[in-house]
This record gives C-alpha cells, structure tokens and sequence, in this order.
C-alpha cells in the first residue's frame, strides 16, 4: 500500500489510541526512485513505533539505484533516534522474525 509520511506519522504517531501497547511496524519500501526521493522523510516517520522491521525495497520493475538499498534506509532511521529498527531482507522473513522477536506463534 502507497502511503505518504503524514499518513505515516498519524499511523505511527497516536499513542493514545493504541492504549500504551507495544507497535510493532512491518515497512517495505515500493519502489527505488520512491525511496530515493523520499529517504529522508521515511527515516523521521517511524519514531513512534516501538519496533520496526524493514524488507527489502520491492522494484516494481524498476532497476535499482546506487546507493539506495533498504539498508541505507534502515541506516538512515537509526540516525533520525529510532532505538529498535531492524533490517529483515526478504518480506518472507517477516513472520520468523516476528515470532524469534516476540516469542508469537504466527500461521498463515
């Protein structure tokens, strides 16, 4: 799903409406040129969330850039002051790291 940063921030950003839980935030970046032209603006939206895990970048067709990878971004969050962001590779791996980070038993 598309989504801009303030739809992020108003995702990530409403602790009162997730009554002091724990959020956890699965991010896949769309795109090369999305996430080249927006590294900066996606590495200060997700403060708010307590845990996040990021996939690889999802090409849709595109060719990659230079030096734009999901591990730059992730890269970059870290220096935006997010205390827990992982990089997880493959969107495949969301489910294993989930249940290794949490201890959950996750089916599909």
């Amino acid at each position: 799903m598309a989504t801009t940063r303030p739809k992020l921030k108003r995702r990530c950003g409403s602790e009162d409406r997730f009554c002091g839980r724990h959020i956890v935030v699965l991010f896949q970046p769309h795109r090369y040129s999305r996430t080249h032209d927006l590294m900066e603006e996606f590495a200060r939206s997700f403060n708010n969330a307590d845990t996040l895990f990021v996939t690889d970048i999802y090409a849709a067709s595109e060719d990659p850039i230079e030096g734009t990878t999901a591990e730059t971004l992730t890269a970059a969050i870290k220096r935006f002051g997010h205390k827990d962001v992982r990089y997880i590779g493959a969107l495949e791996n969301a489910a294993r790291n989930c249940e290794t980070t949490y201890n959950l038993a996750i089916w599909f």
